[in-house]
């Protein structure tokens, strides 16, 4: 018989290990189509920032961002849920007609400013942070340096060994670029090999 592990169980597990290995690993949970959930009469948001509570991830100093690609769900998150943790508003291209989230709007210099009253932080594609020529020569784009001066942090997502953006010769030259640029994290399906490169 398979059992599909709980939020619950997984936190229980994580700070079990950071009790036994005297490491602390965060968590990065995050809350997906909150809009269709609520129409199944789901308030997933809701569910899952009550466990985050429980286990005390909960004010700016835990380890823990709380990460969403619907803008108004962000802004409920903190305002009318009251999540007072990290709170990261995930970008992708283009516009999301379920949830009626503008992308292009968000990444704006007036978008930014108003991300910043009540998110901590970005999430945006790789392909919105740096592109590459067919030389391998790497393009950054605005946009970092655009958040960064809205006090705004930067975790774009994802870095994978096996499927770097279009002429990116490697992970090492992929890693070295986002770290000139300053950015403040990054997700990676392969870790150990972001780590190395670090």
């Amino acid at each position: 018989e398979f059992r599909i592990v709980t939020l619950r169980e997984e936190l229980q597990f994580i700070q079990n290990l950071n009790q036994s290995t005297g490491r602390t690993a965060g968590i990065y949970p995050e809350i997906k189509q909150p809009a269709w959930h609520r129409d199944e009469d789901c308030d997933l948001s809701r569910i899952v920032l009550s466990i985050v509570d429980e286990f005390g991830y909960n004010q700016r100093q835990s380890h823990c961002y709380v990460q969403c690609f619907d803008e108004f769900e962000v802004r409920r998150i903190r305002n009318e849920l009251g999540y007072t943790g990290k709170l990261i508003q995930l970008i992708t291209a283009g516009h999301d007609t379920v949830s009626g989230t503008n992308y292009q709007r968000l990444m704006s210099a007036e978008g930014l400013a108003e991300l910043a009253q009540y998110a901590d932080g970005i999430g945006p594609n790789l392909n919105l942070i740096v592109n590459w020529d067919e030389a391998g020569i790497a393009h950054p784009e605005p946009l970092t340096d655009n958040a960064h001066a809205c006090g705004l942090a930067l975790h774009p997502w994802t870095i994978r060994a096996d499927a770097l953006p279009a002429n990116c010769p490697s992970l090492d030259a992929m890693v070295k670029t986002l770290l000139d640029l300053g950015i403040d994290g990054v997700f990676s399906d392969h870790p150990d090999q972001v780590i190395e490169s670090v």
